[in-house]
This record gives structure tokens, C-alpha cells and sequence, in this order.
């Protein structure tokens, strides 16, 4: 017989547990007084499985006690050392005791252990499985995660960038919005500033005129034409009153200056005086102080290169002419036509406006040059016409039909004298 000891080191208390039911059940089939008194809490329990420390006590009573070991056998219908079952094998082979039942007992015993061990190899490889392959779907969610993210976040810069490009946008316009204000609001102070220069001069001269027609009539005697800026007057008092009416109407803006009559073929030749030069400003000084009325003709582009040579044609710097040639009208000593032409593209022939202080304005038509409009004005004018360019072309064919020739440049120095 074995040592109780050795017997619980190598056979589990679980492959046991047939045997323990048996000696129950013996147990309770003996009289009260059969059973040993180190049995009875044993043979009291009602549950289905003995507490660990009650078990290790039965097992040590049934290895050195043979009488109950062989009641124990006698109540388990159910052991057989050949069983399948490794629990009712050992359980058979410890309580009978054969021949070789240890060996045999270990046998079972390392073959449960065996496949114990194999069903918990293949449960830890289903197990690893599993989360191998709750891994690559952890690992995949990951990769979708991320380039989620990484498309969400470059939208993101995306959507920036425009928003930025935007606000860029945005601010460069509200820049240029408002250099174009600026400038606006400067030309337009700038024109203020000549309108009323031209008003308080013509004020003035109006004031000089009438003093001087009161003093015509106190004295009984015609009026003499003053010189410098009063020599609009003629000598007979009721034209200087005819001539303060037409003051008045230049210096209105919409005023539309009368044509003048041509002068008389008797008229000598309208040309500068010697040591004037036609590209100086002092040959359109000269004019604005000359006192026989007379026609001046502008070609107009030609002039606003020199003005604005980038904006020529926009119509700001049309305006900025308009109004010089408005400020020479009313400066010059005589009655003046003034005559500015423009290229264009329009259909239906020569348009003709009025500008600012009586002067005509002038768009040619489609195939038609300002040069050509103004060599036939300079064809059919009175001898007393100035033309304006810096085209020689136009000049020389101007001079051919007795006109005066300046060039722009003369004129362009005239306006910007002050």
C-alpha cells in the first residue's frame, strides 16, 4: 500500500470524485453506529461535491482503510478500471486496487493531463486566433481611421487655403478699391481747385468789365478795350454788357459757346510772334492774351498721351482735358471756339457734345481718324485757327490751309503751369 501522502502529489482529487460518490453513498446505506465517527460529517454533507478539505480527508481514509474501500466498490455500480472515462478508471483502479493499478492509474492520469493539455492548446490557439484576427480587424479600422484622418485633415487645408486666398483676394481688391478712391477723390479736389480758380478769375474780370462800363457811361464817351484779361470788351458799351452775358454762359458747365464768325478775308495771317516758339508754353499764352477772336482745335488723344501716357483713353483723363481746355476758353482775351477731336470705333459718323465751359467735343467714327476730322475742319475754318499735335503730319496740312501749328506739348505745359 502507498503512503496517503504520495497518493494526493500525482492522482487529482477530481479524478477522484466517482470514488468519493461511492463511499457517500455506502456510507449512508450503513447504520448510524457502522459509520466511523471521522466519516460522519462526510456521510452528512447533502451537496454534490465534498469541500477540497473533506475530500483530502476522505482520500486519505480510503487509501489506508481496505473495508471501505471495498464498501466503496460495492456502491459504485458505475467503476470500471477499463472505462474511457479517466475519472472512473482511477477511481476503480484506487478503490479495488489490482495488480499494476498504479501504473495503470498513472497512465490515465498523464493521459488526461495529455489531453487536457491539447484541448487547452487548441483552445489557446482558437483563442489567438481569434484575436489575431481581432487584430488585423483592430488593425484595419486603424488604417481606415487614419487615412479618414488624413483625407479630413487635408481638406481641411484645402478648405484653409481658399478661405486664405479668399481673404487675400478680398483684401487686394479692398485695396485697389480704395487707391482708385483715393486717386478719384484727388482729381476731383484737383478739379474743384481749377473750377474755382476759373470762377474767381472770371468773377474778377465780370467786376473789372462792369467798373469799367460804369465809368464808359459816367464819362459820356465808347469804351475802350482794356488790355490783358479785359480785352473781352469791344468799344461800344452795349457790347460789353452783350459780352458779360457770355461770361456768365461760359463758366457754366453745360453753356454751349455760339460759333464764331469767320473773320474777314482782309485779316492778316494768324501766326506767332517772332521769338515764340509753337512748342513753348508761352505760344499758348500768347493766344489765351491775342484779341481777335479765333478757333482752336485739339487732337485730343494726342494730348492725353502726354498727360497719362498708360491711361490715355480712360475717360478720367478725357475729363482732366475737358476741363483744361474749358479754363483756356474762359482765360483767353476773345472769344473762343474750341474744338476737341477723339479717335473712336462708333458707327453712324462724327459725334459732336458739348464739354464743360462751351467747348465741343468730338468722336469720329469707325475708319475715320481724328487727324482726318481735324485737317477737314482746318479746310473750312476762318484764317484765324489754331491746331493742336504732336503729329507734324497734321500740323503741316493744318498750316497748308492757313491754320496756326502748336504742339501738344506747348499746350500740355500751359494746363500744368500752376
Amino acid at each position: 500500500m502507498c503512503h496517503h501522502g504520495i497518493m494526493s502529489d500525482w492522482i487529482p482529487p477530481e479524478l477522484l470524485q466517482p470514488a468519493f460518490r461511492a463511499v457517500r453513498k455506502a456510507l449512508r446505506d450503513l447504520d448510524p453506529d457502522e459509520v466511523p465517527a471521522v466519516l460522519r460529517r462526510i456521510a452528512g454533507q447533502s451537496g454534490r461535491r465534498l469541500p477540497p478539505p473533506l475530500a483530502r480527508k476522505l482520500m486519505e481514509k480510503l487509501d489506508e482503510d481496505e473495508w471501505l474501500r471495498e464498501k466503496a466498490a460495492e456502491s459504485g455500480a458505475d467503476l470500471d478500471p477499463d472505462s474511457s472515462d479517466p475519472a472512473r478508471a482511477v477511481s476503480a483502479l484506487f478503490l479495488l486496487r489490482p495488480e499494476g493499478w498504479e501504473e495503470r492509474a498513472r497512465e490515465a492520469v498523464e493521459h488526461r493531463a495529455t489531453g487536457t493539455q491539447l484541448a487547452l492548446t487548441q483552445t489557446l490557439k482558437r483563442t489567438i486566433a481569434d484575436l489575431e484576427q481581432q487584430l488585423d480587424v483592430s488593425r484595419e479600422k486603424a488604417r481606415t481611421a487614419q487615412q479618414r484622418a488624413q483625407a479630413a485633415e487635408f481638406e481641411a487645408e484645402r478648405k484653409s487655403q481658399v478661405a486664405r486666398s479668399a481673404i487675400e483676394t478680398a483684401r487686394k481688391e479692398e485695396r485697389e478699391t480704395a487707391e482708385e478712391l483715393r486717386r478719384s477723390h484727388e482729381d476731383l479736389e484737383a478739379r474743384n481747385r481749377r473750377l474755382t480758380d476759373d470762377l474767381e478769375e472770371a468773377s474778377d474780370r465780370i467786376v473789372s468789365l462792369r467798373d469799367e462800363l460804369l465809368r464808359a457811361r459816367r464819362a459820356g464817351r465808347g469804351f475802350s478795350a482794356p488790355v490783358g484779361p479785359q480785352a473781352w470788351a469791344s468799344r461800344d458799351p452795349l457790347d460789353v454788357a452783350r459780352m458779360l452775358d457770355e461770361i456768365v454762359e461760359a463758366i457754366r458747365p453745360e453753356a454751349v459757346a455760339p460759333a464764331l464768325e469767320a473773320a474777314e478775308d482782309a485779316a492778316p495771317r494768324f501766326g506767332l510772334p517772332p521769338g515764340i516758339s509753337p512748342d513753348a508754353k508761352d505760344a499758348v499764352a500768347w493766344l489765351v492774351s491775342y484779341q481777335e477772336p479765333f478757333s482752336l482745335v485739339v487732337d485730343g488723344y494726342n494730348v492725353t498721351f502726354l498727360l497719362d501716357e498708360e491711361g490715355f483713353t480712360d475717360p478720367a483723363v478725357r475729363d482732366r482735358l475737358n476741363e483744361g481746355l474749358a479754363r483756356f476758353r474762359r482765360a483767353a482775351a476773345a472769344p473762343t471756339r474750341v474744338i476737341v477731336v477723339y479717335d473712336s470705333a462708333q458707327a453712324g459718323g462724327v459725334s459732336f457734345s458739348t464739354g464743360p465751359g462751351g467747348i465741343e467735343v468730338r468722336f469720329t467714327e469707325a475708319g475715320y481718324t481724328a487727324d482726318e476730322e481735324i485737317l477737314s475742319i482746318a479746310a473750312g475754318a476762318p484764317l484765324r485757327l489754331a491746331v493742336v499735335s504732336t503729329d507734324r503730319r497734321v500740323r503741316e496740312g493744318a498750316e497748308e490751309f492757313g491754320a496756326l501749328g502748336l504742339w501738344s506739348q506747348a499746350l500740355v505745359a500751359w494746363l500744368e503751369r500752376r
